[in-house]
């Protein structure tokens, strides 16, 4: 991998690569159970690795350049907003499940 060494912290990095979430995450990329965008990355549960990914993908070109304070934000809103929504369920006694 050419691009590896031209990266800060190349060691690192690697060892980073090689977390076992991590490297779950790249199998799903790879099989294509996980679209390789913003939007596929940002639908991730364990949202801070896949984050910190996106970092790295934007840094090696492999994703365009984003502003990850929105990315963020809306990761925060979605969470937020579905947190309300099942609050209001269980105070109303509706479950969407049912």
């Amino acid at each position: 991998m050419d691009l590896l060494p031209e990266l800060d912290r190349p060691k690192s990095r690697l060892f980073w690569l090689r977390r076992p979430n991590i490297v779950r995450l790249l199998q799903d990329l790879a099989g294509g159970r996980v679209p390789l965008t913003h939007e596929g990355l940002q639908q991730q549960e364990q949202w801070r690795t896949a984050a910190h990914l996106r970092d790295l993908l934007m840094e090696s070109d492999i994703l365009p350049p984003a502003d990850r304070r929105l990315l963020f934000y809306e990761r925060w809103l979605a969470e937020r907003l579905a947190a309300i929504d099942a609050g209001s369920a269980r105070s109303t006694g509706f479950n969407h499940e049912s």
